[in-house]
């Protein structure tokens, strides 16, 4: 799975966030390399990659989530996938 980043800071604006990417371009993205930095509401969040990864999977709805597995190459019965979920 990929999460834009672009697409994240876009959406958290519409929402009335200020939201930037602070990953250089053409950086390594480690689990702990800060890639947003949201701010609202007199409060600033920086998220790394590993926290958005962990949001996206909150965020997204089971179904989908199967279906994007199955869709990366995930080979079996969904059932089964679901259940270790």
């Amino acid at each position: 799975m990929n999460l834009s980043s672009d697409n994240f800071v876009e959406e958290l604006g519409k929402q009335g966030l200020d939201a930037q990417g602070v990953l250089p371009s053409g950086a390594e993205m480690g689990p702990a390399q800060p890639v947003v930095t949201i701010q609202g509401d007199g409060r600033q969040v920086t998220m790394a990659r590993a926290g958005l990864e962990q949001l996206m999977l909150e965020l997204i709805d089971l179904q989908s989530w199967v279906r994007i597995l199955c869709g990366v190459g995930v080979t079996g019965d969904i059932s089964t996938l679901v259940a270790l979920i």
